[in-house]
């Protein structure tokens, strides 16, 4: 029970962290500050990000249908079903 609490506490937390750099990304601002980081592939390290938030997004199970949206292939599909449990 008490682990339980923990995991939750830890997902609130990351998804806090998750939102909050979304909206970082968001912002036009920060587009200039991610030319800072990466430099040249400033916009390809911010798709690169964004992506990879989407799939995150996607391997929560509440956001099944993001993912079977993003993967066309209907063999990609049945087999996201059979492992998510749908």
């Amino acid at each position: 029970m008490g682990k339980q609490v923990i995991n939750q506490k830890n997902g609130i937390d990351s998804f806090l962290v998750f939102v909050f750099a979304l909206g970082i990304m968001i912002s036009p601002d920060s587009l200039a500050m991610l030319g800072i980081f990466f430099g040249e592939t400033g916009y390809i390290g911010f798709f690169l990000i964004l992506f990879s938030t989407v799939i995150y997004l996607a391997l929560l199970s509440q956001y099944k249908q993001i993912f079977i949206f993003l993967s066309g292939n209907s063999s990609d599909i049945e087999i996201l079903k059979t492992t998510m449990g749908t």
